[in-house]
């Protein structure tokens, strides 16, 4: 959309987050709650962040996301003001946007849109330190004291221009380092780090050049500061605008140096360090994080402690009926009985009567290599005889794009409309077409196993392709596996499959939204049924499930379940 009525960047989704002139021009637009004054800024009454700030005083009950409510954590309450009770919907996110948001990234173009923001020269200058070198003649500064005081300002520029190049040189140096030749360029690549093993090699030459330069900024803007103090308001119009401004700025650096200088050298032993390549194999593509090993322990200590009553809730916060995996991850184990109470309360849906759930007992090991084969063969029979508006998830962009190629051509000729996630189309416009059509047929990952509500019969079957287990390369989880097994705990069994149990109950309950809702869910992962493990996975749904040998027999049960639905 071209506006927005809250500033809120996912209104607004031009703007990208990955990278582009897009972001770019984000960075000099937005703030995370940077201190602002009604004195100094000429656009405080027509500002998205003033509003907020005024409208979440005024108000007894504030309705925000769970990233506006760690930006507002981190920035100690400077959005929302303080608070004291708090409920948390969708809370199994919770943990995860902790994490996200109590870590830290650094790319280029983290370090771009920062430094454009100070300054930048493309077709003209811009940024905030040209603003000030062009408002230093707005007043009645004498004529000798602007050209000193532009002087100055043109050293805080060289410094910003300086801190690009040096930017730039550390993250081509980098990716050259990191880059094997002989590796795929395929898929990403994340690879976990310590203090032990730092993979930077020759590029922290140039990394002690960054750091040296984001300190030059900060010397020679704080210069620029310290003078414009001195001046008179009258003698350079702006000048509170520009001192609040500048501080915020170098405030920026000053984070983004500790950043650097933490993400570079990896000695903290409560957080987890990586690198990822991504696919693209562009030199300045490489980006490096971190992110607390247990973010529990902060929101434990620094998080919960503010408030009088916090509320959490969300259809998938148990697994098997016990919330002990939760509480682990959110650091309230110790506390249960004395400050925490857990309550499980049943759902509004008949889901014997709404739900028809299927597993092929036939279907190949997820693993063996004739399991792609034999969901492509299962998906399009069963959505070309049934014709009903058919939801199909996958763990894998690889495992969706080869179906999909697999079965196009036969929708096609039946008149299916085939959608499928990852071809430049947004998940909203996704979402919406696939409402609209009601024989079309979705082709989802990550995203779409939850927060999509497609209610009625537009979405009528559901298809589960795989546990959706979580990437086992990831480091964080690498890491956190080994913090369990070193707690003489297996990691599989105390967070892996509870993590991906309530992925799974959250894919099964894109289907029934409403008490009128009907609709079928097919398996396909019999892992389920032939390990231990898959107890746990059909012990989260809300209903029972069928079993069927063959093809024929999955097809017959479930045309004449619908047929039923219809009677």
């Amino acid at each position: 959309m071209r506006q927005t009525e809250s500033g809120d960047i996912s209104e607004n989704t031009a703007f990208s987050t990955t990278g582009g002139p897009g972001r770019s021009l984000w960075s000099r637009l937005s703030t995370e709650g940077q201190p602002c004054s009604p004195t100094a800024c000429q656009f405080y009454n027509d500002c998205f962040l003033t509003r907020i700030r005024r409208a979440s005083q005024r108000a007894h009950v504030v309705v925000i996301n769970h990233s506006l409510l760690f930006s507002d954590f981190i920035a100690e309450g400077a959005v929302l003001g303080e608070y004291a009770d708090l409920i948390i919907d969708e809370a199994h996110n919770f943990e995860k946007v902790a994490t996200q948001y109590l870590g830290a990234e650094l790319s280029w173009w983290s370090v771009r849109d920062l430094l454009s923001a100070l300054w930048q020269k493309e077709a003209h200058e811009s940024g905030l330190l040209a603003r000030v070198n062009g408002g230093l003649t707005a007043g009645t500064l004498a004529s000798n004291r602007v050209k000193t005081f532009q002087i100055q300002a043109a050293r805080a520029i060289d410094a910003v221009s300086s801190t690009a190049n040096a930017a730039q040189a550390f993250f081509e140096r980098l990716n050259d380092t990191l880059r094997k030749p002989d590796r795929s360029s395929r898929f990403s690549h994340k690879q976990r780090y310590t203090s032990e093993d730092l993979p930077f090699g020759d590029a922290m030459a140039e990394c002690e050049e960054f750091l040296s330069a984001l300190e030059a900024i900060v010397s020679e803007t704080n210069t620029l500061v310290e003078w414009l103090r001195e001046v008179g308001l009258g003698e350079v119009l702006q000048r509170d605008e520009f001192v609040l401004d500048l501080e915020n700025r170098i405030a920026d650096v000053v984070e983004l140096t500790n950043i650097v200088a933490d993400i570079t050298g990896a000695e903290r032993s409560d957080f987890v360090y990586w690198y990822e390549l991504p696919a693209d194999d562009t030199r300045l593509s490489v980006r490096l994080a971190a992110a607390p090993l247990n973010v529990g322990d902060q929101l434990r200590d620094s998080f919960f402690p503010r408030l009088r009553t916090c509320i959490m809730t969300s259809a998938t916060l148990a697994v098997a009926g016990k919330f002990t995996y939760f509480l682990n991850r959110t650091g309230l184990t110790d506390t249960v009985g004395e400050r925490v109470r857990t309550l499980a309360v049943g759902s509004p849906f008949d889901y014997e009567r709404q739900a028809f759930v299927a597993v092929p007992e036939w279907f190949p090991n997820p693993k063996s290599a004739d399991f792609q084969d034999a969901v492509t063969d299962l998906v399009r029979d069963v959505v070309i005889r049934t014709r009903r508006g058919a939801l199909v998830l996958f763990t894998s962009y690889r495992m969706l794009n080869d179906t999909y190629r697999a079965v196009r051509q036969d929708f096609s000729s039946h008149g299916i409309l085939l959608l499928s996630q990852g071809n430049d189309v947004s998940r909203t416009n996704l979402a919406d077409t696939f409402r609209r059509d009601r024989e079309s047929v979705l082709f989802g990952t990550e995203s779409f196993w939850q927060g999509v509500d497609v209610p009625g019969d537009s979405l009528e079957l559901l298809i589960i392709v795989r546990l959706p287990f979580a990437v086992p390369t990831e480091p964080l989880v690498i890491a956190q596996g080994e913090a369990l097994r070193a707690a003489g705990k297996d990691p599989f069994l105390y967070m892996t499959v509870p993590e991906a149990a309530i992925r799974f109950r959250q894919g099964f309950g894109r289907l029934i939204r409403s008490r009128t809702d009907r609709g079928a869910v097919i398996i396909l992962d019999n892992r389920v049924i032939t390990e231990r493990f898959g107890r746990a996975f059909l012990g989260s749904l809300p209903t029972g499930h069928r079993t069927y040998e063959s093809a024929t027999e999955l097809a017959d049960a479930l045309q004449q379940w619908f047929d039923r639905q219809s009677d």
